[in-house]
């Protein structure tokens, strides 16, 4: 049984070195940029990352920009921890209460109005409250990739 095993992992190994030594290359990535600012690699692997950039050039474009990166990471961490709290402490104390009271409200609405109307309300209101959900997850994207993330980019360059 083992060496049935065995021949089956080496038949699968060999088929999978076949296809990774027959397929391309892939390029490589294009360089990152922090606020409009793309930060060229030496050496340069793309496009984008030409003309060569020099160390001077390097060190005083870190020197302009971490200053302002320091700022928009501490203000980010600053808006991160106010999403934090909204989305995991303020939301769950006020969603139970909140959900009975919409049921209950669906449930009146039920015996005055018709089915189908209700529904229609109500998958409307489903998609208003996922999209707040949203609102707070692209909020949370959003500062990370513009305000926390620059900061380690530019020292990491």
């Amino acid at each position: 049984m083992n060496a049935l095993v065995g021949k089956a992992i080496a038949t699968v190994g060999q088929a999978a070195a076949a296809v990774g030594a027959s397929a391309p290359p892939r390029p490589p990535p294009p360089p990152p940029t922090v606020w409009c600012v793309t930060l060229r690699r030496k050496p340069v692997l793309t496009k984008e990352d030409e003309p060569l950039i020099g160390g001077c050039e390097k060190t005083c474009t870190q020197i302009l920009l971490i200053p302002f990166a320091l700022v928009a990471h501490l203000l980010g961490w600053l808006v991160t921890i106010v999403l934090y709290f909204l989305g995991c402490i303020v939301l769950p104390c006020v969603g139970p209460a909140l959900f009975n009271l919409f049921i209950l409200a669906k449930l009146a609405a039920i015996d005055e109005k018709k089915g189908k109307e209700v529904a229609q309300e109500t998958a409307v209101q489903l998609r208003q409250a996922a999209g707040c959900a949203m609102c707070l997850v692209r909020s949370y994207i959003f500062v990370y990739k513009h305000m926390i993330l620059p900061l380690s980019m530019l020292c990491d360059w």
